[in-house]
């Protein structure tokens, strides 16, 4: 089967998610972007970021906080389907 230009074979594919789980500089590290087996590195321009950063607000506590406790509410008071 031939892949589309730029796509990954599922070997490259699963290479991060597979270095991830065994990698001892991450251990006891959680909720950070990894790609291309390393941390990604954080954006800080005022332009979009290329694919292999990410934004402050991605990381963000409160951001975190306030999408959590949404969830909480949309799951305890789903609303009604039309």
């Amino acid at each position: 089967m031939d892949r589309p230009s730029g796509w990954k074979t599922p070997a490259q594919g699963a290479a991060t998610s597979a270095w991830a789980a065994v990698a001892p500089e991450l251990d006891g590290v959680g909720g950070r972007y990894l790609r291309a087996c390393a941390v990604a590195a954080l954006w800080t321009r005022d332009d979009g970021p290329p694919y292999v950063y990410y934004l402050p607000y991605a990381l963000d506590a409160a951001n975190a906080d306030r999408l959590w406790r949404l969830f909480d509410q949309l799951i305890a008071d789903p609303p009604a389907r039309s």
